[in-house]
């Protein structure tokens, strides 16, 4: 009898091996080759939507994308998603150029043949040579509805001036929470972690290629404050915030009466912002915190130092200055500022 059971046992696992007996209703060798998907391609913008029709035995996706500038092709993304359903991706942020792109279907480790493979033409977006003063427009892309899953969106933008040379914009929101300067100590803009995060992790996050080939560097004054506190030396910079002076421009479209709450300073900020730690400042019968467009406002920095040197300056929810914040802060947000050329 127990001769019999080990010949019993030998053979179960022989043929659990080779696939010839099923385990819980799933054979070893039950896995399919998947079709060959077909796709379509639709370019809006700088960003290329992928379909993907109903593909039978398929678990996902892969998707490969070849570049104008490169001979090969990579892979843009994994889509999980089994054929029974139809299937749609956007690949987002592409500069200018041609763009090849194919898909092939998985199911478990078996690949499917490639789908033929289509063209997606990215084409300049950026003529802005009908805007004004005053006007909003979308340039470049960042977290804001805090959902990373769903892609970056697009970053809107205040115009404050323009001149046959280009645009001067500013965030129409408050995009991030940081600190003015990562020790708390006396700096000034030229020394400050902000403006280093602006010029390097905003900026490379931000804009692709064709973006950042529009903005162009501006030689940013760094005057002393009312009380004399050194504002440093001047900088040369792709990203920077706005100074107090700068927030009392009408030409800029601000107001620059001192004792007015300036409604036109005031900022709303983004999901992404508030779930960094920002605070929506909420209105109550005595004090207006609104927007001009009836949305809650946060404080925001400005590059300028405060009264005393060792804090900074920002604009609060009713649109004043704050002259006295800790470059420390984690509760204040950015309002990225950059000039875009108009000459091609």
């Amino acid at each position: 009898m127990k001769r019999t059971l080990k010949v019993a046992v030998f053979v179960f696992i022989f043929a659990l091996i080779t696939g010839i007996v099923e385990v819980a209703g799933i054979s070893a060798a039950s896995k399919k080759t998947p079709a060959k998907p077909k796709i379509s391609v639709k370019v809006t913008d700088d960003n290329v939507k992928v379909t993907i029709k109903k593909t039978k035995n398929a678990e996902g996706y892969e998707i490969y994308i070849k570049d104008p500038d490169t001979s090969d092709y990579k892979k843009s993304a994994t889509v999980e998603k089994n054929g029974k359903a139809k299937r749609t991706y956007t690949i987002s942020g592409l500069s200018e150029g041609a763009y090849k792109i194919k898909v092939r279907a998985y199911n478990g480790t078996i690949y499917s043949k490639f789908s033929s493979v289509k063209k997606a033409v990215v084409r300049s977006v950026y003529d802005f040579s009908d805007v004004e003063q005053g006007d909003i427009i979308s340039f470049g892309r960042y977290e804001q509805d805090n959902v990373s899953k769903n892609g970056k969106e697009n970053i809107e933008w205040v115009v404050l001036s323009k001149s046959k040379k280009g645009l001067l914009l500013m965030s129409r929101y408050i995009l991030d929470v940081k600190p003015f300067h990562s020790v708390d100590e006396g700096t000034v803009w030229e020394k400050s972690t902000l403006r280093s995060w602006l010029n390097k992790d905003f900026y490379g996050t931000a804009f692709n290629d064709t973006e950042k080939s529009m903005i162009k560097k501006q030689t940013i004054s760094n005057k002393e404050n009312d009380s004399k506190s050194l504002g440093g030396k001047n900088t040369k910079d792709k990203v920077f915030l706005l100074s107090v002076e700068d927030t009392n421009n009408t030409a800029y479209g601000f107001n620059d009466e001192s004792e007015y709450y300036d409604i036109t300073a005031r900022s709303a900020a983004t999901k992404y912002a508030l779930s960094k730690g920002l605070i929506a400042l909420s209105s109550s019968d005595n004090i207006n915190y609104g927007t001009a467009d009836g949305e809650p406002s946060s404080i925001w920095w400005l590059r300028d130092p405060g009264l005393t040197g060792i804090r900074g300056t920002g604009i609060d929810g009713q649109g004043e200055y704050l002259t006295n914040i800790p470059y420390v802060s984690t509760e204040v947000g950015v309002r990225p500022v950059i000039f875009i050329s108009l000459k091609s």
